[in-house]
Formats: C-alpha cells, sequence, structure tokens
C-alpha cells in the first residue's frame, strides 16, 4: 500500500487501485510459469469515483477475468492481509502448506491469519468473511503445495518484498497498537536474509576487485 500513498500524494484523486491475482513462479531457465488457473483483474478508484471507460476496455483482455468495483481501497488491504499471513507462515516455517499442516501446524496457521487481519481491522478495512473463508481455505488445505513467492524467493536466496510486504503492515501495526508477534519474527528473518545477501555480495566484491 506505501505505493498508493506515494501515488495519491502526487496525483491526488487520481488514482486506480488494481489487485491481480495470480500464482506463478520462474523456472530454472527464467520462464514465468503460472501454478493454478487463477486469473484475475480487479480495479477501482480510489475515492469511490468511477473507472474511465476507455481504461476499463484496455483492462478486459482474454484470459484474464477483470471486475470493476467501488470498494478497492477494501479489496487491497484483503489481499494484502491474506499474502502477507502466507508470508508469515512459509518463511518461518520453510516449507509447503501441506507439510506444514502434517507436522502440526494449523493452529499457527490461524493466528497467522487472525493477526493479519486484525490490522485490517483496525486500519479501517475489515476483512469480509468469504475474503477470511478463502484465506483459511488455501492456507490449511490438506497436502497442499502452495507456497508464497517471499517463501520461494527466500529459498532461492534471491532478493525478497520482505519491506513491501511484511515491514509496511508490520509498521501500521505498530501505529495501531496491534501486537504482532508472528509478523516481527518473519520480518526479523527476513531482515536476516536481506544482510546475508548483503555480506556474500560485499565479500564476492571484495575478491573481485583484489
Amino acid at each position: 500500500m506505501a505505493h498508493i500513498d506515494a501515488l495519491e500524494q502526487a496525483f491526488p484523486r487520481q488514482v486506480l487501485g488494481g489487485i491481480v491475482k495470480i500464482v506463478a513462479t520462474l523456472d530454472d531457465d527464467a520462464t514465468v510459469v503460472q501454478m493454478t488457473p487463477l486469473c484475475s483483474l480487479t480495479v477501482g478508484g480510489m475515492h469511490s469515483g468511477a473507472v474511465p471507460e476507455e481504461i476499463a476496455r484496455a483492462l478486459d483482455v482474454d484470459g484474464i477475468a477483470l471486475e470493476v468495483t467501488d470498494s478497492i481501497p477494501s479489496r487491497l488491504w484483503e489481499k494484502w492481509a491474506f499474502i502477507a499471513a502466507a508470508g508469515v507462515i512459509t518463511c518461518l516455517f520453510r516449507g509447503t502448506i501441506g507439510d506444514i499442516l502434517a507436522a502440526g501446524g494449523e493452529a499457527t496457521i490461524v493466528e497467522a491469519i487472525d493477526e493479519c487481519e486484525r490490522i485490517a481491522a483496525a486500519a479501517g478495512h475489515t476483512v469480509t468473511e468469504a475474503g477470511h473463508a478463502q484465506s483459511l481455505a488455501l492456507l490449511t488445505e490438506a497436502g497442499s503445495a502452495f507456497t508464497s513467492s517471499l517463501y520461494r524467493d527466500l529459498h532461492h536466496g534471491d532478493p525478497v518484498e520482505a519491506e513491501h510486504i511484511i515491514g509496511d503492515l508490520a509498521a501500521r501495526a505498530a501505529d495501531l497498537q496491534v501486537p504482532t508477534p508472528l509478523l516481527d519474527a518473519a520480518l526479523l528473518q527476513l531482515r536476516t536474509h536481506h544482510q546475508a545477501r548483503l555480506r556474500t555480495q560485499e565479500a564476492s566484491e571484495g575478491k573481485a576487485t583484489a
């Protein structure tokens, strides 16, 4: 949401919000692989303004389910709560949802979902019953191979979106005085990963200039 805030400051009341839902990754030769059939785009004005017809037409393409909504801020928060919870769970326990459940992690998964949704509610954007049910279904499915993009990047040793997804949410939770022990633990792990990457990169650059 930080990028929305920056755009709103630069272009007051002219910003559209958008949500893309797709589960995808890069394979070993950097080809984009879509992992599930889900592929949708939801757009709307940040202040309930109408989406210009020409923009809606341009975004309405084959293969992507388009929805225009007048409640995009709450929908953005709902997605943020989900991807943050998924990142917390898979990064903390370093595995797929199925493996975490098999190890006895269901109660912790539910707590991570609730923790992220409590932040959204405190910010004035309560997650809908349908949104909560979808998160719960996706993140408590026995045998599921689902992992978050945060975890996949972490697992591969790549840069991660820690501050964008987890750090910003943790900062807002602190401002709202919402306790977030699982979110904070995941953020610490992701920041540790970042420090390790910096140290490795600096060591490599030092050898190259020696």
